[in-house]
């Protein structure tokens, strides 16, 4: 017997080689269900970017609008620092009513401010927990 497989020991040798490539390949290679959970992993962590990419322009937008608040503020505040150096029968009623104006408008703005600062704080704190992380 061992004659008849000495004739045939190239053929046997091809066949156990090309056995041994495919069982590597089946063991190397990702399989259908591999593929699906990396899928699953990276939609959860595509969304997760997002997210944050999301609050982080939510609190930039924030933080350039605060500015933008402060800003005018600061000058109309400076504008009516210089107004009350007038006495008050000195003005016209034309002033007095750009004035009274300027202190709403003022008023308004610090509002605004203020709802747009408490946005932020909520924003960071959102971030600093890693609200987006859990969204899971």
């Amino acid at each position: 017997m061992l004659d008849k497989l000495k004739e045939y020991r190239d053929v046997i040798s091809l066949v156990i080689f090309f056995l041994g490539g495919f069982v590597w390949i089946q063991n190397e290679l990702p399989k259908k269900d591999d593929l699906e959970a990396v899928k699953q992993e990276l939609l959860i962590k595509n969304k997760v970017l997002k997210c944050l990419l999301k609050s982080n322009m939510m609190l930039v937008q924030d933080q350039i609008q605060a500015n933008a608040l402060e800003k005018t503020i600061k000058e109309k505040q400076d504008y009516l620092g210089l107004s009350d150096q007038l006495r008050e029968q000195d003005m016209s009623p034309a002033m007095k009513a750009t004035l009274a104006e300027f202190k709403e408008d003022i008023a308004n703005k610090k509002k605004q401010l203020t709802d747009v600062v408490a946005r932020m704080e909520t924003t960071k704190s959102d971030l600093e927990r890693n609200i987006c992380g859990e969204e899971e």
